[in-house]
């Protein structure tokens, strides 16, 4: 599931963008409950910190650019991984615009959950 703090509108125009499968739920929250709820971090100068500008600067330079700005822009995220007995087996809380977790430390915590039976 992925969680922005748009419109559903806005959630669809991600999903055709960034060509999401629909398997994958995506769910709005203008109100920011679930970044208050995980203890997300948001304000001005996380969003616009000499490192986020600097890797905005890096991205330019390879050739990415910034689309139209939606949702809460000082919202920084995270990143979770839930089992699907509800335990989180992976958090990661952005501490500034660009702040990510690594691929191989999401991989670690995905090949860690055990594949549910079907029935």
């Amino acid at each position: 599931m992925l969680v922005g703090s748009g419109t559903p509108g806005m959630a669809q125009a991600f999903r055709t963008e960034a060509d999401i499968p629909p398997e994958v739920t995506l769910a709005v929250d203008p109100e920011r409950k679930v970044y208050d709820a995980l203890g997300l971090k948001r304000g001005v100068f996380r969003a616009l910190s000499a490192r986020s500008v600097a890797g905005a600067a890096r991205a330019w330079r390879a050739g990415y650019r910034q689309g139209k700005v939606q949702g809460d822009p000082w919202q920084n995220g995270g990143t979770f991984v839930v089992a699907p007995d509800g335990d989180v087996v992976f958090a990661h809380i952005s501490q500034r615009s660009g702040d990510h977790p690594s691929v191989e430390a999401l991989l670690g915590a995905l090949s860690a959950l055990k594949p549910t039976e079907s029935p």
